[in-house]
């Protein structure tokens, strides 16, 4: 997995590279903005990003990666107040760590969003990247971005499907609305709710007969279950 950093101090990009490759990663390093834009070339899985950069702020190059690519963003920052980290997501940020972070805490940030993101859940994907996936009487086919309840073709508009296959990556765990939100609309929750509250009524109605339930923990996100394993989510 290919990490790219951008930091303007390096001494710190220098420890934070030392550090990733260290546990495994590949590195590309940047240290303003207008660096960053070119290093992004070498496609990155993930970019690690300093709010504070010498050319424009790190907020800044978070939402042109975001407005740009599918990669998915890091933003560390000395601010640790609520407003600058709702900053940090409004940008785009897929999470956002304090200084001082304790690094195996890092680190696992870093893994989670690394395979909660191994296939980009939008319509403009390489539709042969989901392959095809089942759960229960589900099957869903990557290569036709279509549904089969036990047997019989069930149609799916894109982020019907988007949204389907992501719950099924992740069954039987709850996935937070936000993460739903800036996964699939690339927005903030506050921004897309209802849409995705509609998104999923309409789900409901086509596995109503499956066996598969989707199931809502009120106010934190959705899961989804086979109908006898209800008691899985928490």
């Amino acid at each position: 997995m290919r990490i790219m950093l951008v930091e303007g101090d390096l001494r710190v990009l220098r420890i934070q590279a030392e550090l990733l490759n260290r546990n495994g990663f590949q590195t590309s390093l940047a240290r303003s903005y207008d660096e960053a834009t070119i290093a992004v070339s070498s496609n990155p899985d993930l970019a690690i990003v300093d709010d504070r950069l010498p050319d424009k702020s790190g907020l800044e190059l978070c939402s042109w990666i975001r407005r740009t690519t599918k990669i998915p963003v890091i933003v560390v920052s000395s601010q640790t107040d609520p407003e600058s980290r709702l900053r940090g997501f409004r940008a785009g940020a897929d999470d956002y760590v304090c200084r001082p972070y304790f690094v195996p805490e890092l680190l696992a940030r870093i893994n989670a969003i690394l395979e909660r993101t191994r296939v980009t859940f939008t319509s403009e994907s390489p539709i042969e990247a989901y392959g095809e996936l089942q759960f229960g009487a589900l099957m869903l086919d990557g290569s036709r971005r279509s549904l089969s309840v036990d047997g019989v073709d069930t149609h799916l508009k894109p982020r019907e499907f988007d949204l389907l296959w992501y719950l099924a990556s992740n069954a039987d765990v709850v996935v937070r609305r936000e993460v739903l939100a800036r996964h699939l609309w690339r927005a903030d929750i506050s921004q897309v709710s209802r849409s995705l509250e509609v998104h999923i009524a309409i789900l409901r109605r086509k596995i109503k007969r499956s066996g598969v339930a989707i199931r809502t923990l009120r106010g934190i996100g959705y899961g989804i279950v086979q109908d006898s394993e209800n008691s899985k989510l928490p």
